[in-house]
């Protein structure tokens, strides 16, 4: 279920810390003292993370999910260089300086695998 602006103002302090999921992973923690703050967990490599975007009312839920396809995108695209490095480094060949924009990556995967 997606977040409204509704529901962030809505939103009221608990005796514990708690997220609101927008999904993907990005979520709002309510905490204890009023605070409402963006965060955006992802794992990698079997590790969890997480990322923080600032805080409801200042970042809005707009902004906050327009940052988040931004940092969803950077790591798809910094995970697909690393991808190719790793084909490239197993078929021997030298791979190309600049792996960092995510279409010219998918379309040298596609080359290589099709």
């Amino acid at each position: 279920m997606a977040l409204t602006d509704l529901k962030l103002r809505a939103a009221q302090p608990a005796a514990k810390p708690y997220p609101i999921s927008d999904g993907h992973g990005l979520f709002i923690l309510v905490q204890q003292n009023g605070p409402k703050l963006w965060r955006w967990k992802w794992r990698f490599q079997g590790e969890y993370r997480q990322m923080a975007f600032g805080s409801y009312p200042l970042v809005s839920l707009s902004d906050a999910r327009a940052v988040h396809a931004v940092a969803r995108a950077d790591s798809f695209v910094h995970l697909t260089g690393r991808i190719l490095e790793s084909i490239f480094a197993i078929m021997h060949l030298q791979p190309p300086l600049c792996l960092t924009h995510g279409c010219q990556a998918l379309s040298l995967l596609h080359l290589l695998l099709f």
